[in-house]
């Protein structure tokens, strides 16, 4: 009886660690869903709860966002400037959810490679996110650079020219790969 007892207790602990462990992976992708949720709504007060006090958001130029004034003017600006609100790929292990995203902005539109696949990871503790970095894998990059040669016209982003553009995505993708390479996110392929 006594075996059973120890077989029983060990099957349980071993049972509840596997909860937990479910149980996280799937708070982590239901904050990033909610996140979405909210975006989809314009609620960027939603939204910014979902975010820990320390949040950093860096996006797929290498900007980071560690204020919360930033952090709502980001989303709020990320709210008017989507085409859709689509998560695709998404994968959750543990606290660290990835997705990506296709993005057929007026200027991707404009030199012919929309819609454009951007990736994105979150980290999340103790209910909140406290990061989402963002980048452009580097077959896109190599897409976007190819339209911006072939234009007749230069074309220009965020008041950038596309050369400048191209630079500054490339840096950050090659930063998020060369963190990826030193086995910081090991589970996740980077372009």
């Amino acid at each position: 009886m006594r075996i059973w007892t120890v077989w029983l207790a060990a099957a349980l602990l071993t049972g509840q660690g596997t909860g937990i462990a479910t149980c996280a992976e799937r708070d982590a992708s239901a904050l990033v869903h909610a996140l979405i949720e909210a975006e989809r709504r314009s609620d960027v007060d939603g939204a910014l709860a979902l975010f820990a006090d320390h949040a950093v958001v860096t996006n797929a130029t290498g900007w980071t966002i560690t204020q919360r004034n930033e952090l709502r003017w980001f989303i709020n600006t990320e709210i008017w400037l989507r085409d859709n609100f689509d998560l695709d790929q998404l994968e959750t292990h543990g606290n660290h959810v990835t997705w990506t995203e296709a993005a057929a902005g007026t200027f991707y539109q404009n030199i012919g490679v929309a819609p454009v696949r951007f990736a994105f990871e979150a980290e999340v503790e103790d209910g909140r996110i406290t990061s989402i970095i963002s980048h452009i894998p580097a077959r896109e990059i190599r897409r976007i650079a190819a339209a911006c040669k072939a234009a007749k016209l230069a074309p220009h982003i965020h008041e950038r020219s596309c050369a400048q553009f191209i630079r500054l995505i490339e840096a950050h993708t090659n930063g998020v790969n060369a963190h990826a390479k030193l086995g910081v996110h090991d589970h996740r392929d980077h372009d």
